[in-house]
């Protein structure tokens, strides 16, 4: 009976960490055929950029994607990454406190093809290590910063044109200050689990539970 408990407690924990798969998205800003733009976020390039949003309902955010450029200037491609999300409070229409830093999660990554620069383009797909909880009508600030030393990464820019652009903070100074783009935006999706892919994999695992329950 234990080990059937088991099993299914290991159902549940699969039915939750799959959810990127059967995910649905909240949020978007994503690139174009002919995005000709990419922000520094790096370690190597010491920068820190962050893009702004605001979601109409409250939302439990458990994921998300985007898209970067590795620009590799003649050395040997090196895809490997260590990136740092951080979601910060908005303080009058820039990035203000940090309330969420993530650097667990699991991370997986697609080659897109080449971009107008031309560099190499790779779709990222990340698993927050905790979920957050996002407010109706509240904004904020999302930070995606490689903190592989040796890597040149940009983060790509979006098709999406919401106004307000992005901001970068430099190693040197540590002070938020709007880019140098003006209006251009950075390509990202905010995910949460699609309750029916959800809720059908519990209740496999529930069910896989009671059959196999002592009689």
């Amino acid at each position: 009976m234990r080990n059937t408990y088991l099993a299914a407690i290991a159902g549940l924990s699969l039915a939750v960490s799959a959810f990127d798969t059967h995910a649905t998205i909240v949020y978007e800003q994503v690139p174009g055929d002919d995005t000709v733009f990419a922000a520094f976020s790096s370690v190597l390039d010491r920068y820190r950029a962050a893009d702004d949003f605001t979601l109409p309902t409250k939302q439990r955010i458990t994921g998300l994607t985007w898209w970067g450029v590795v620009n590799h200037d003649g050395r040997p491609i090196d895809i490997t990454s260590d990136f740092e999300i951080t979601i910060y409070a908005d303080e009058g229409g820039k990035p203000g406190a940090p309330i969420l830093q993530s650097s667990q999660g699991v991370l997986s990554l697609s080659y897109e093809g080449v971009s107008s620069f031309p560099a190499p383009v790779y779709h990222y797909v990340y698993t927050l290590d905790k979920p957050f909880s996002a407010e109706a009508d509240t904004t904020y600030w999302l930070s995606i910063f490689n903190r592989k030393p040796d890597v040149v990464w940009w983060w790509l820019g979006s098709r999406e044109l919401t106004g307000n652009g992005f901001w970068q903070m430099t190693a040197d100074s540590f002070q938020w200050r709007i880019s140098g783009w003006g209006s251009e935006d950075l390509s990202f999706q905010l995910a949460v689990p699609e309750p029916a892919a959800l809720s059908l994999m519990v209740a496999g695992a529930l069910m896989l539970a009671w059959r196999n329950k002592p009689k």
